[in-house]
């Protein structure tokens, strides 16, 4: 069974206050995935980059956020969940079927990967 998930094309960057934040490419409204429950890093990595038209040999880096539940700004402040393995594919997997919402935020480029 699969899941529909939204990728979302963007930067991380640190505020001032020492806050992540994603800003996404104002550009790019998003992509849905069908993504696998059992879903492979590397699988996952092919889906993402030929939705986006990258080459191969593309620098993306993969990372989510829980969503805000609750108003304080001190609450999921900190750097955002990579995805590296296929451990890690399975956790937000399973954590989306709790949040629905969940994006999976896409960084590509060597210079936006290297500064995040």
């Amino acid at each position: 069974m699969g899941r529909l998930v939204c990728l979302l094309r963007g930067i991380w960057i640190m505020t001032p206050y020492g806050r992540w934040e994603f800003r996404s490419d104002p550009s790019d409204l998003g992509y849905g995935a069908n993504l696998h429950n059992d879903e492979s890093f590397e699988s996952l990595l092919g889906n993402v980059k030929r939705r986006y038209l990258l080459e191969t040999a593309s620098p993306v880096a993969l990372t989510y956020r829980l969503p805000e539940l609750l108003p304080d700004p001190y609450i999921n402040s900190g750097p955002p969940s990579d995805i590296l393995s296929d451990e890690d594919v399975f956790v937000f997997m399973s954590i989306r079927f709790c949040y629905p919402e969940l994006t999976l935020c896409v960084t590509v480029g060597a210079k936006a990967v290297a500064t995040y």
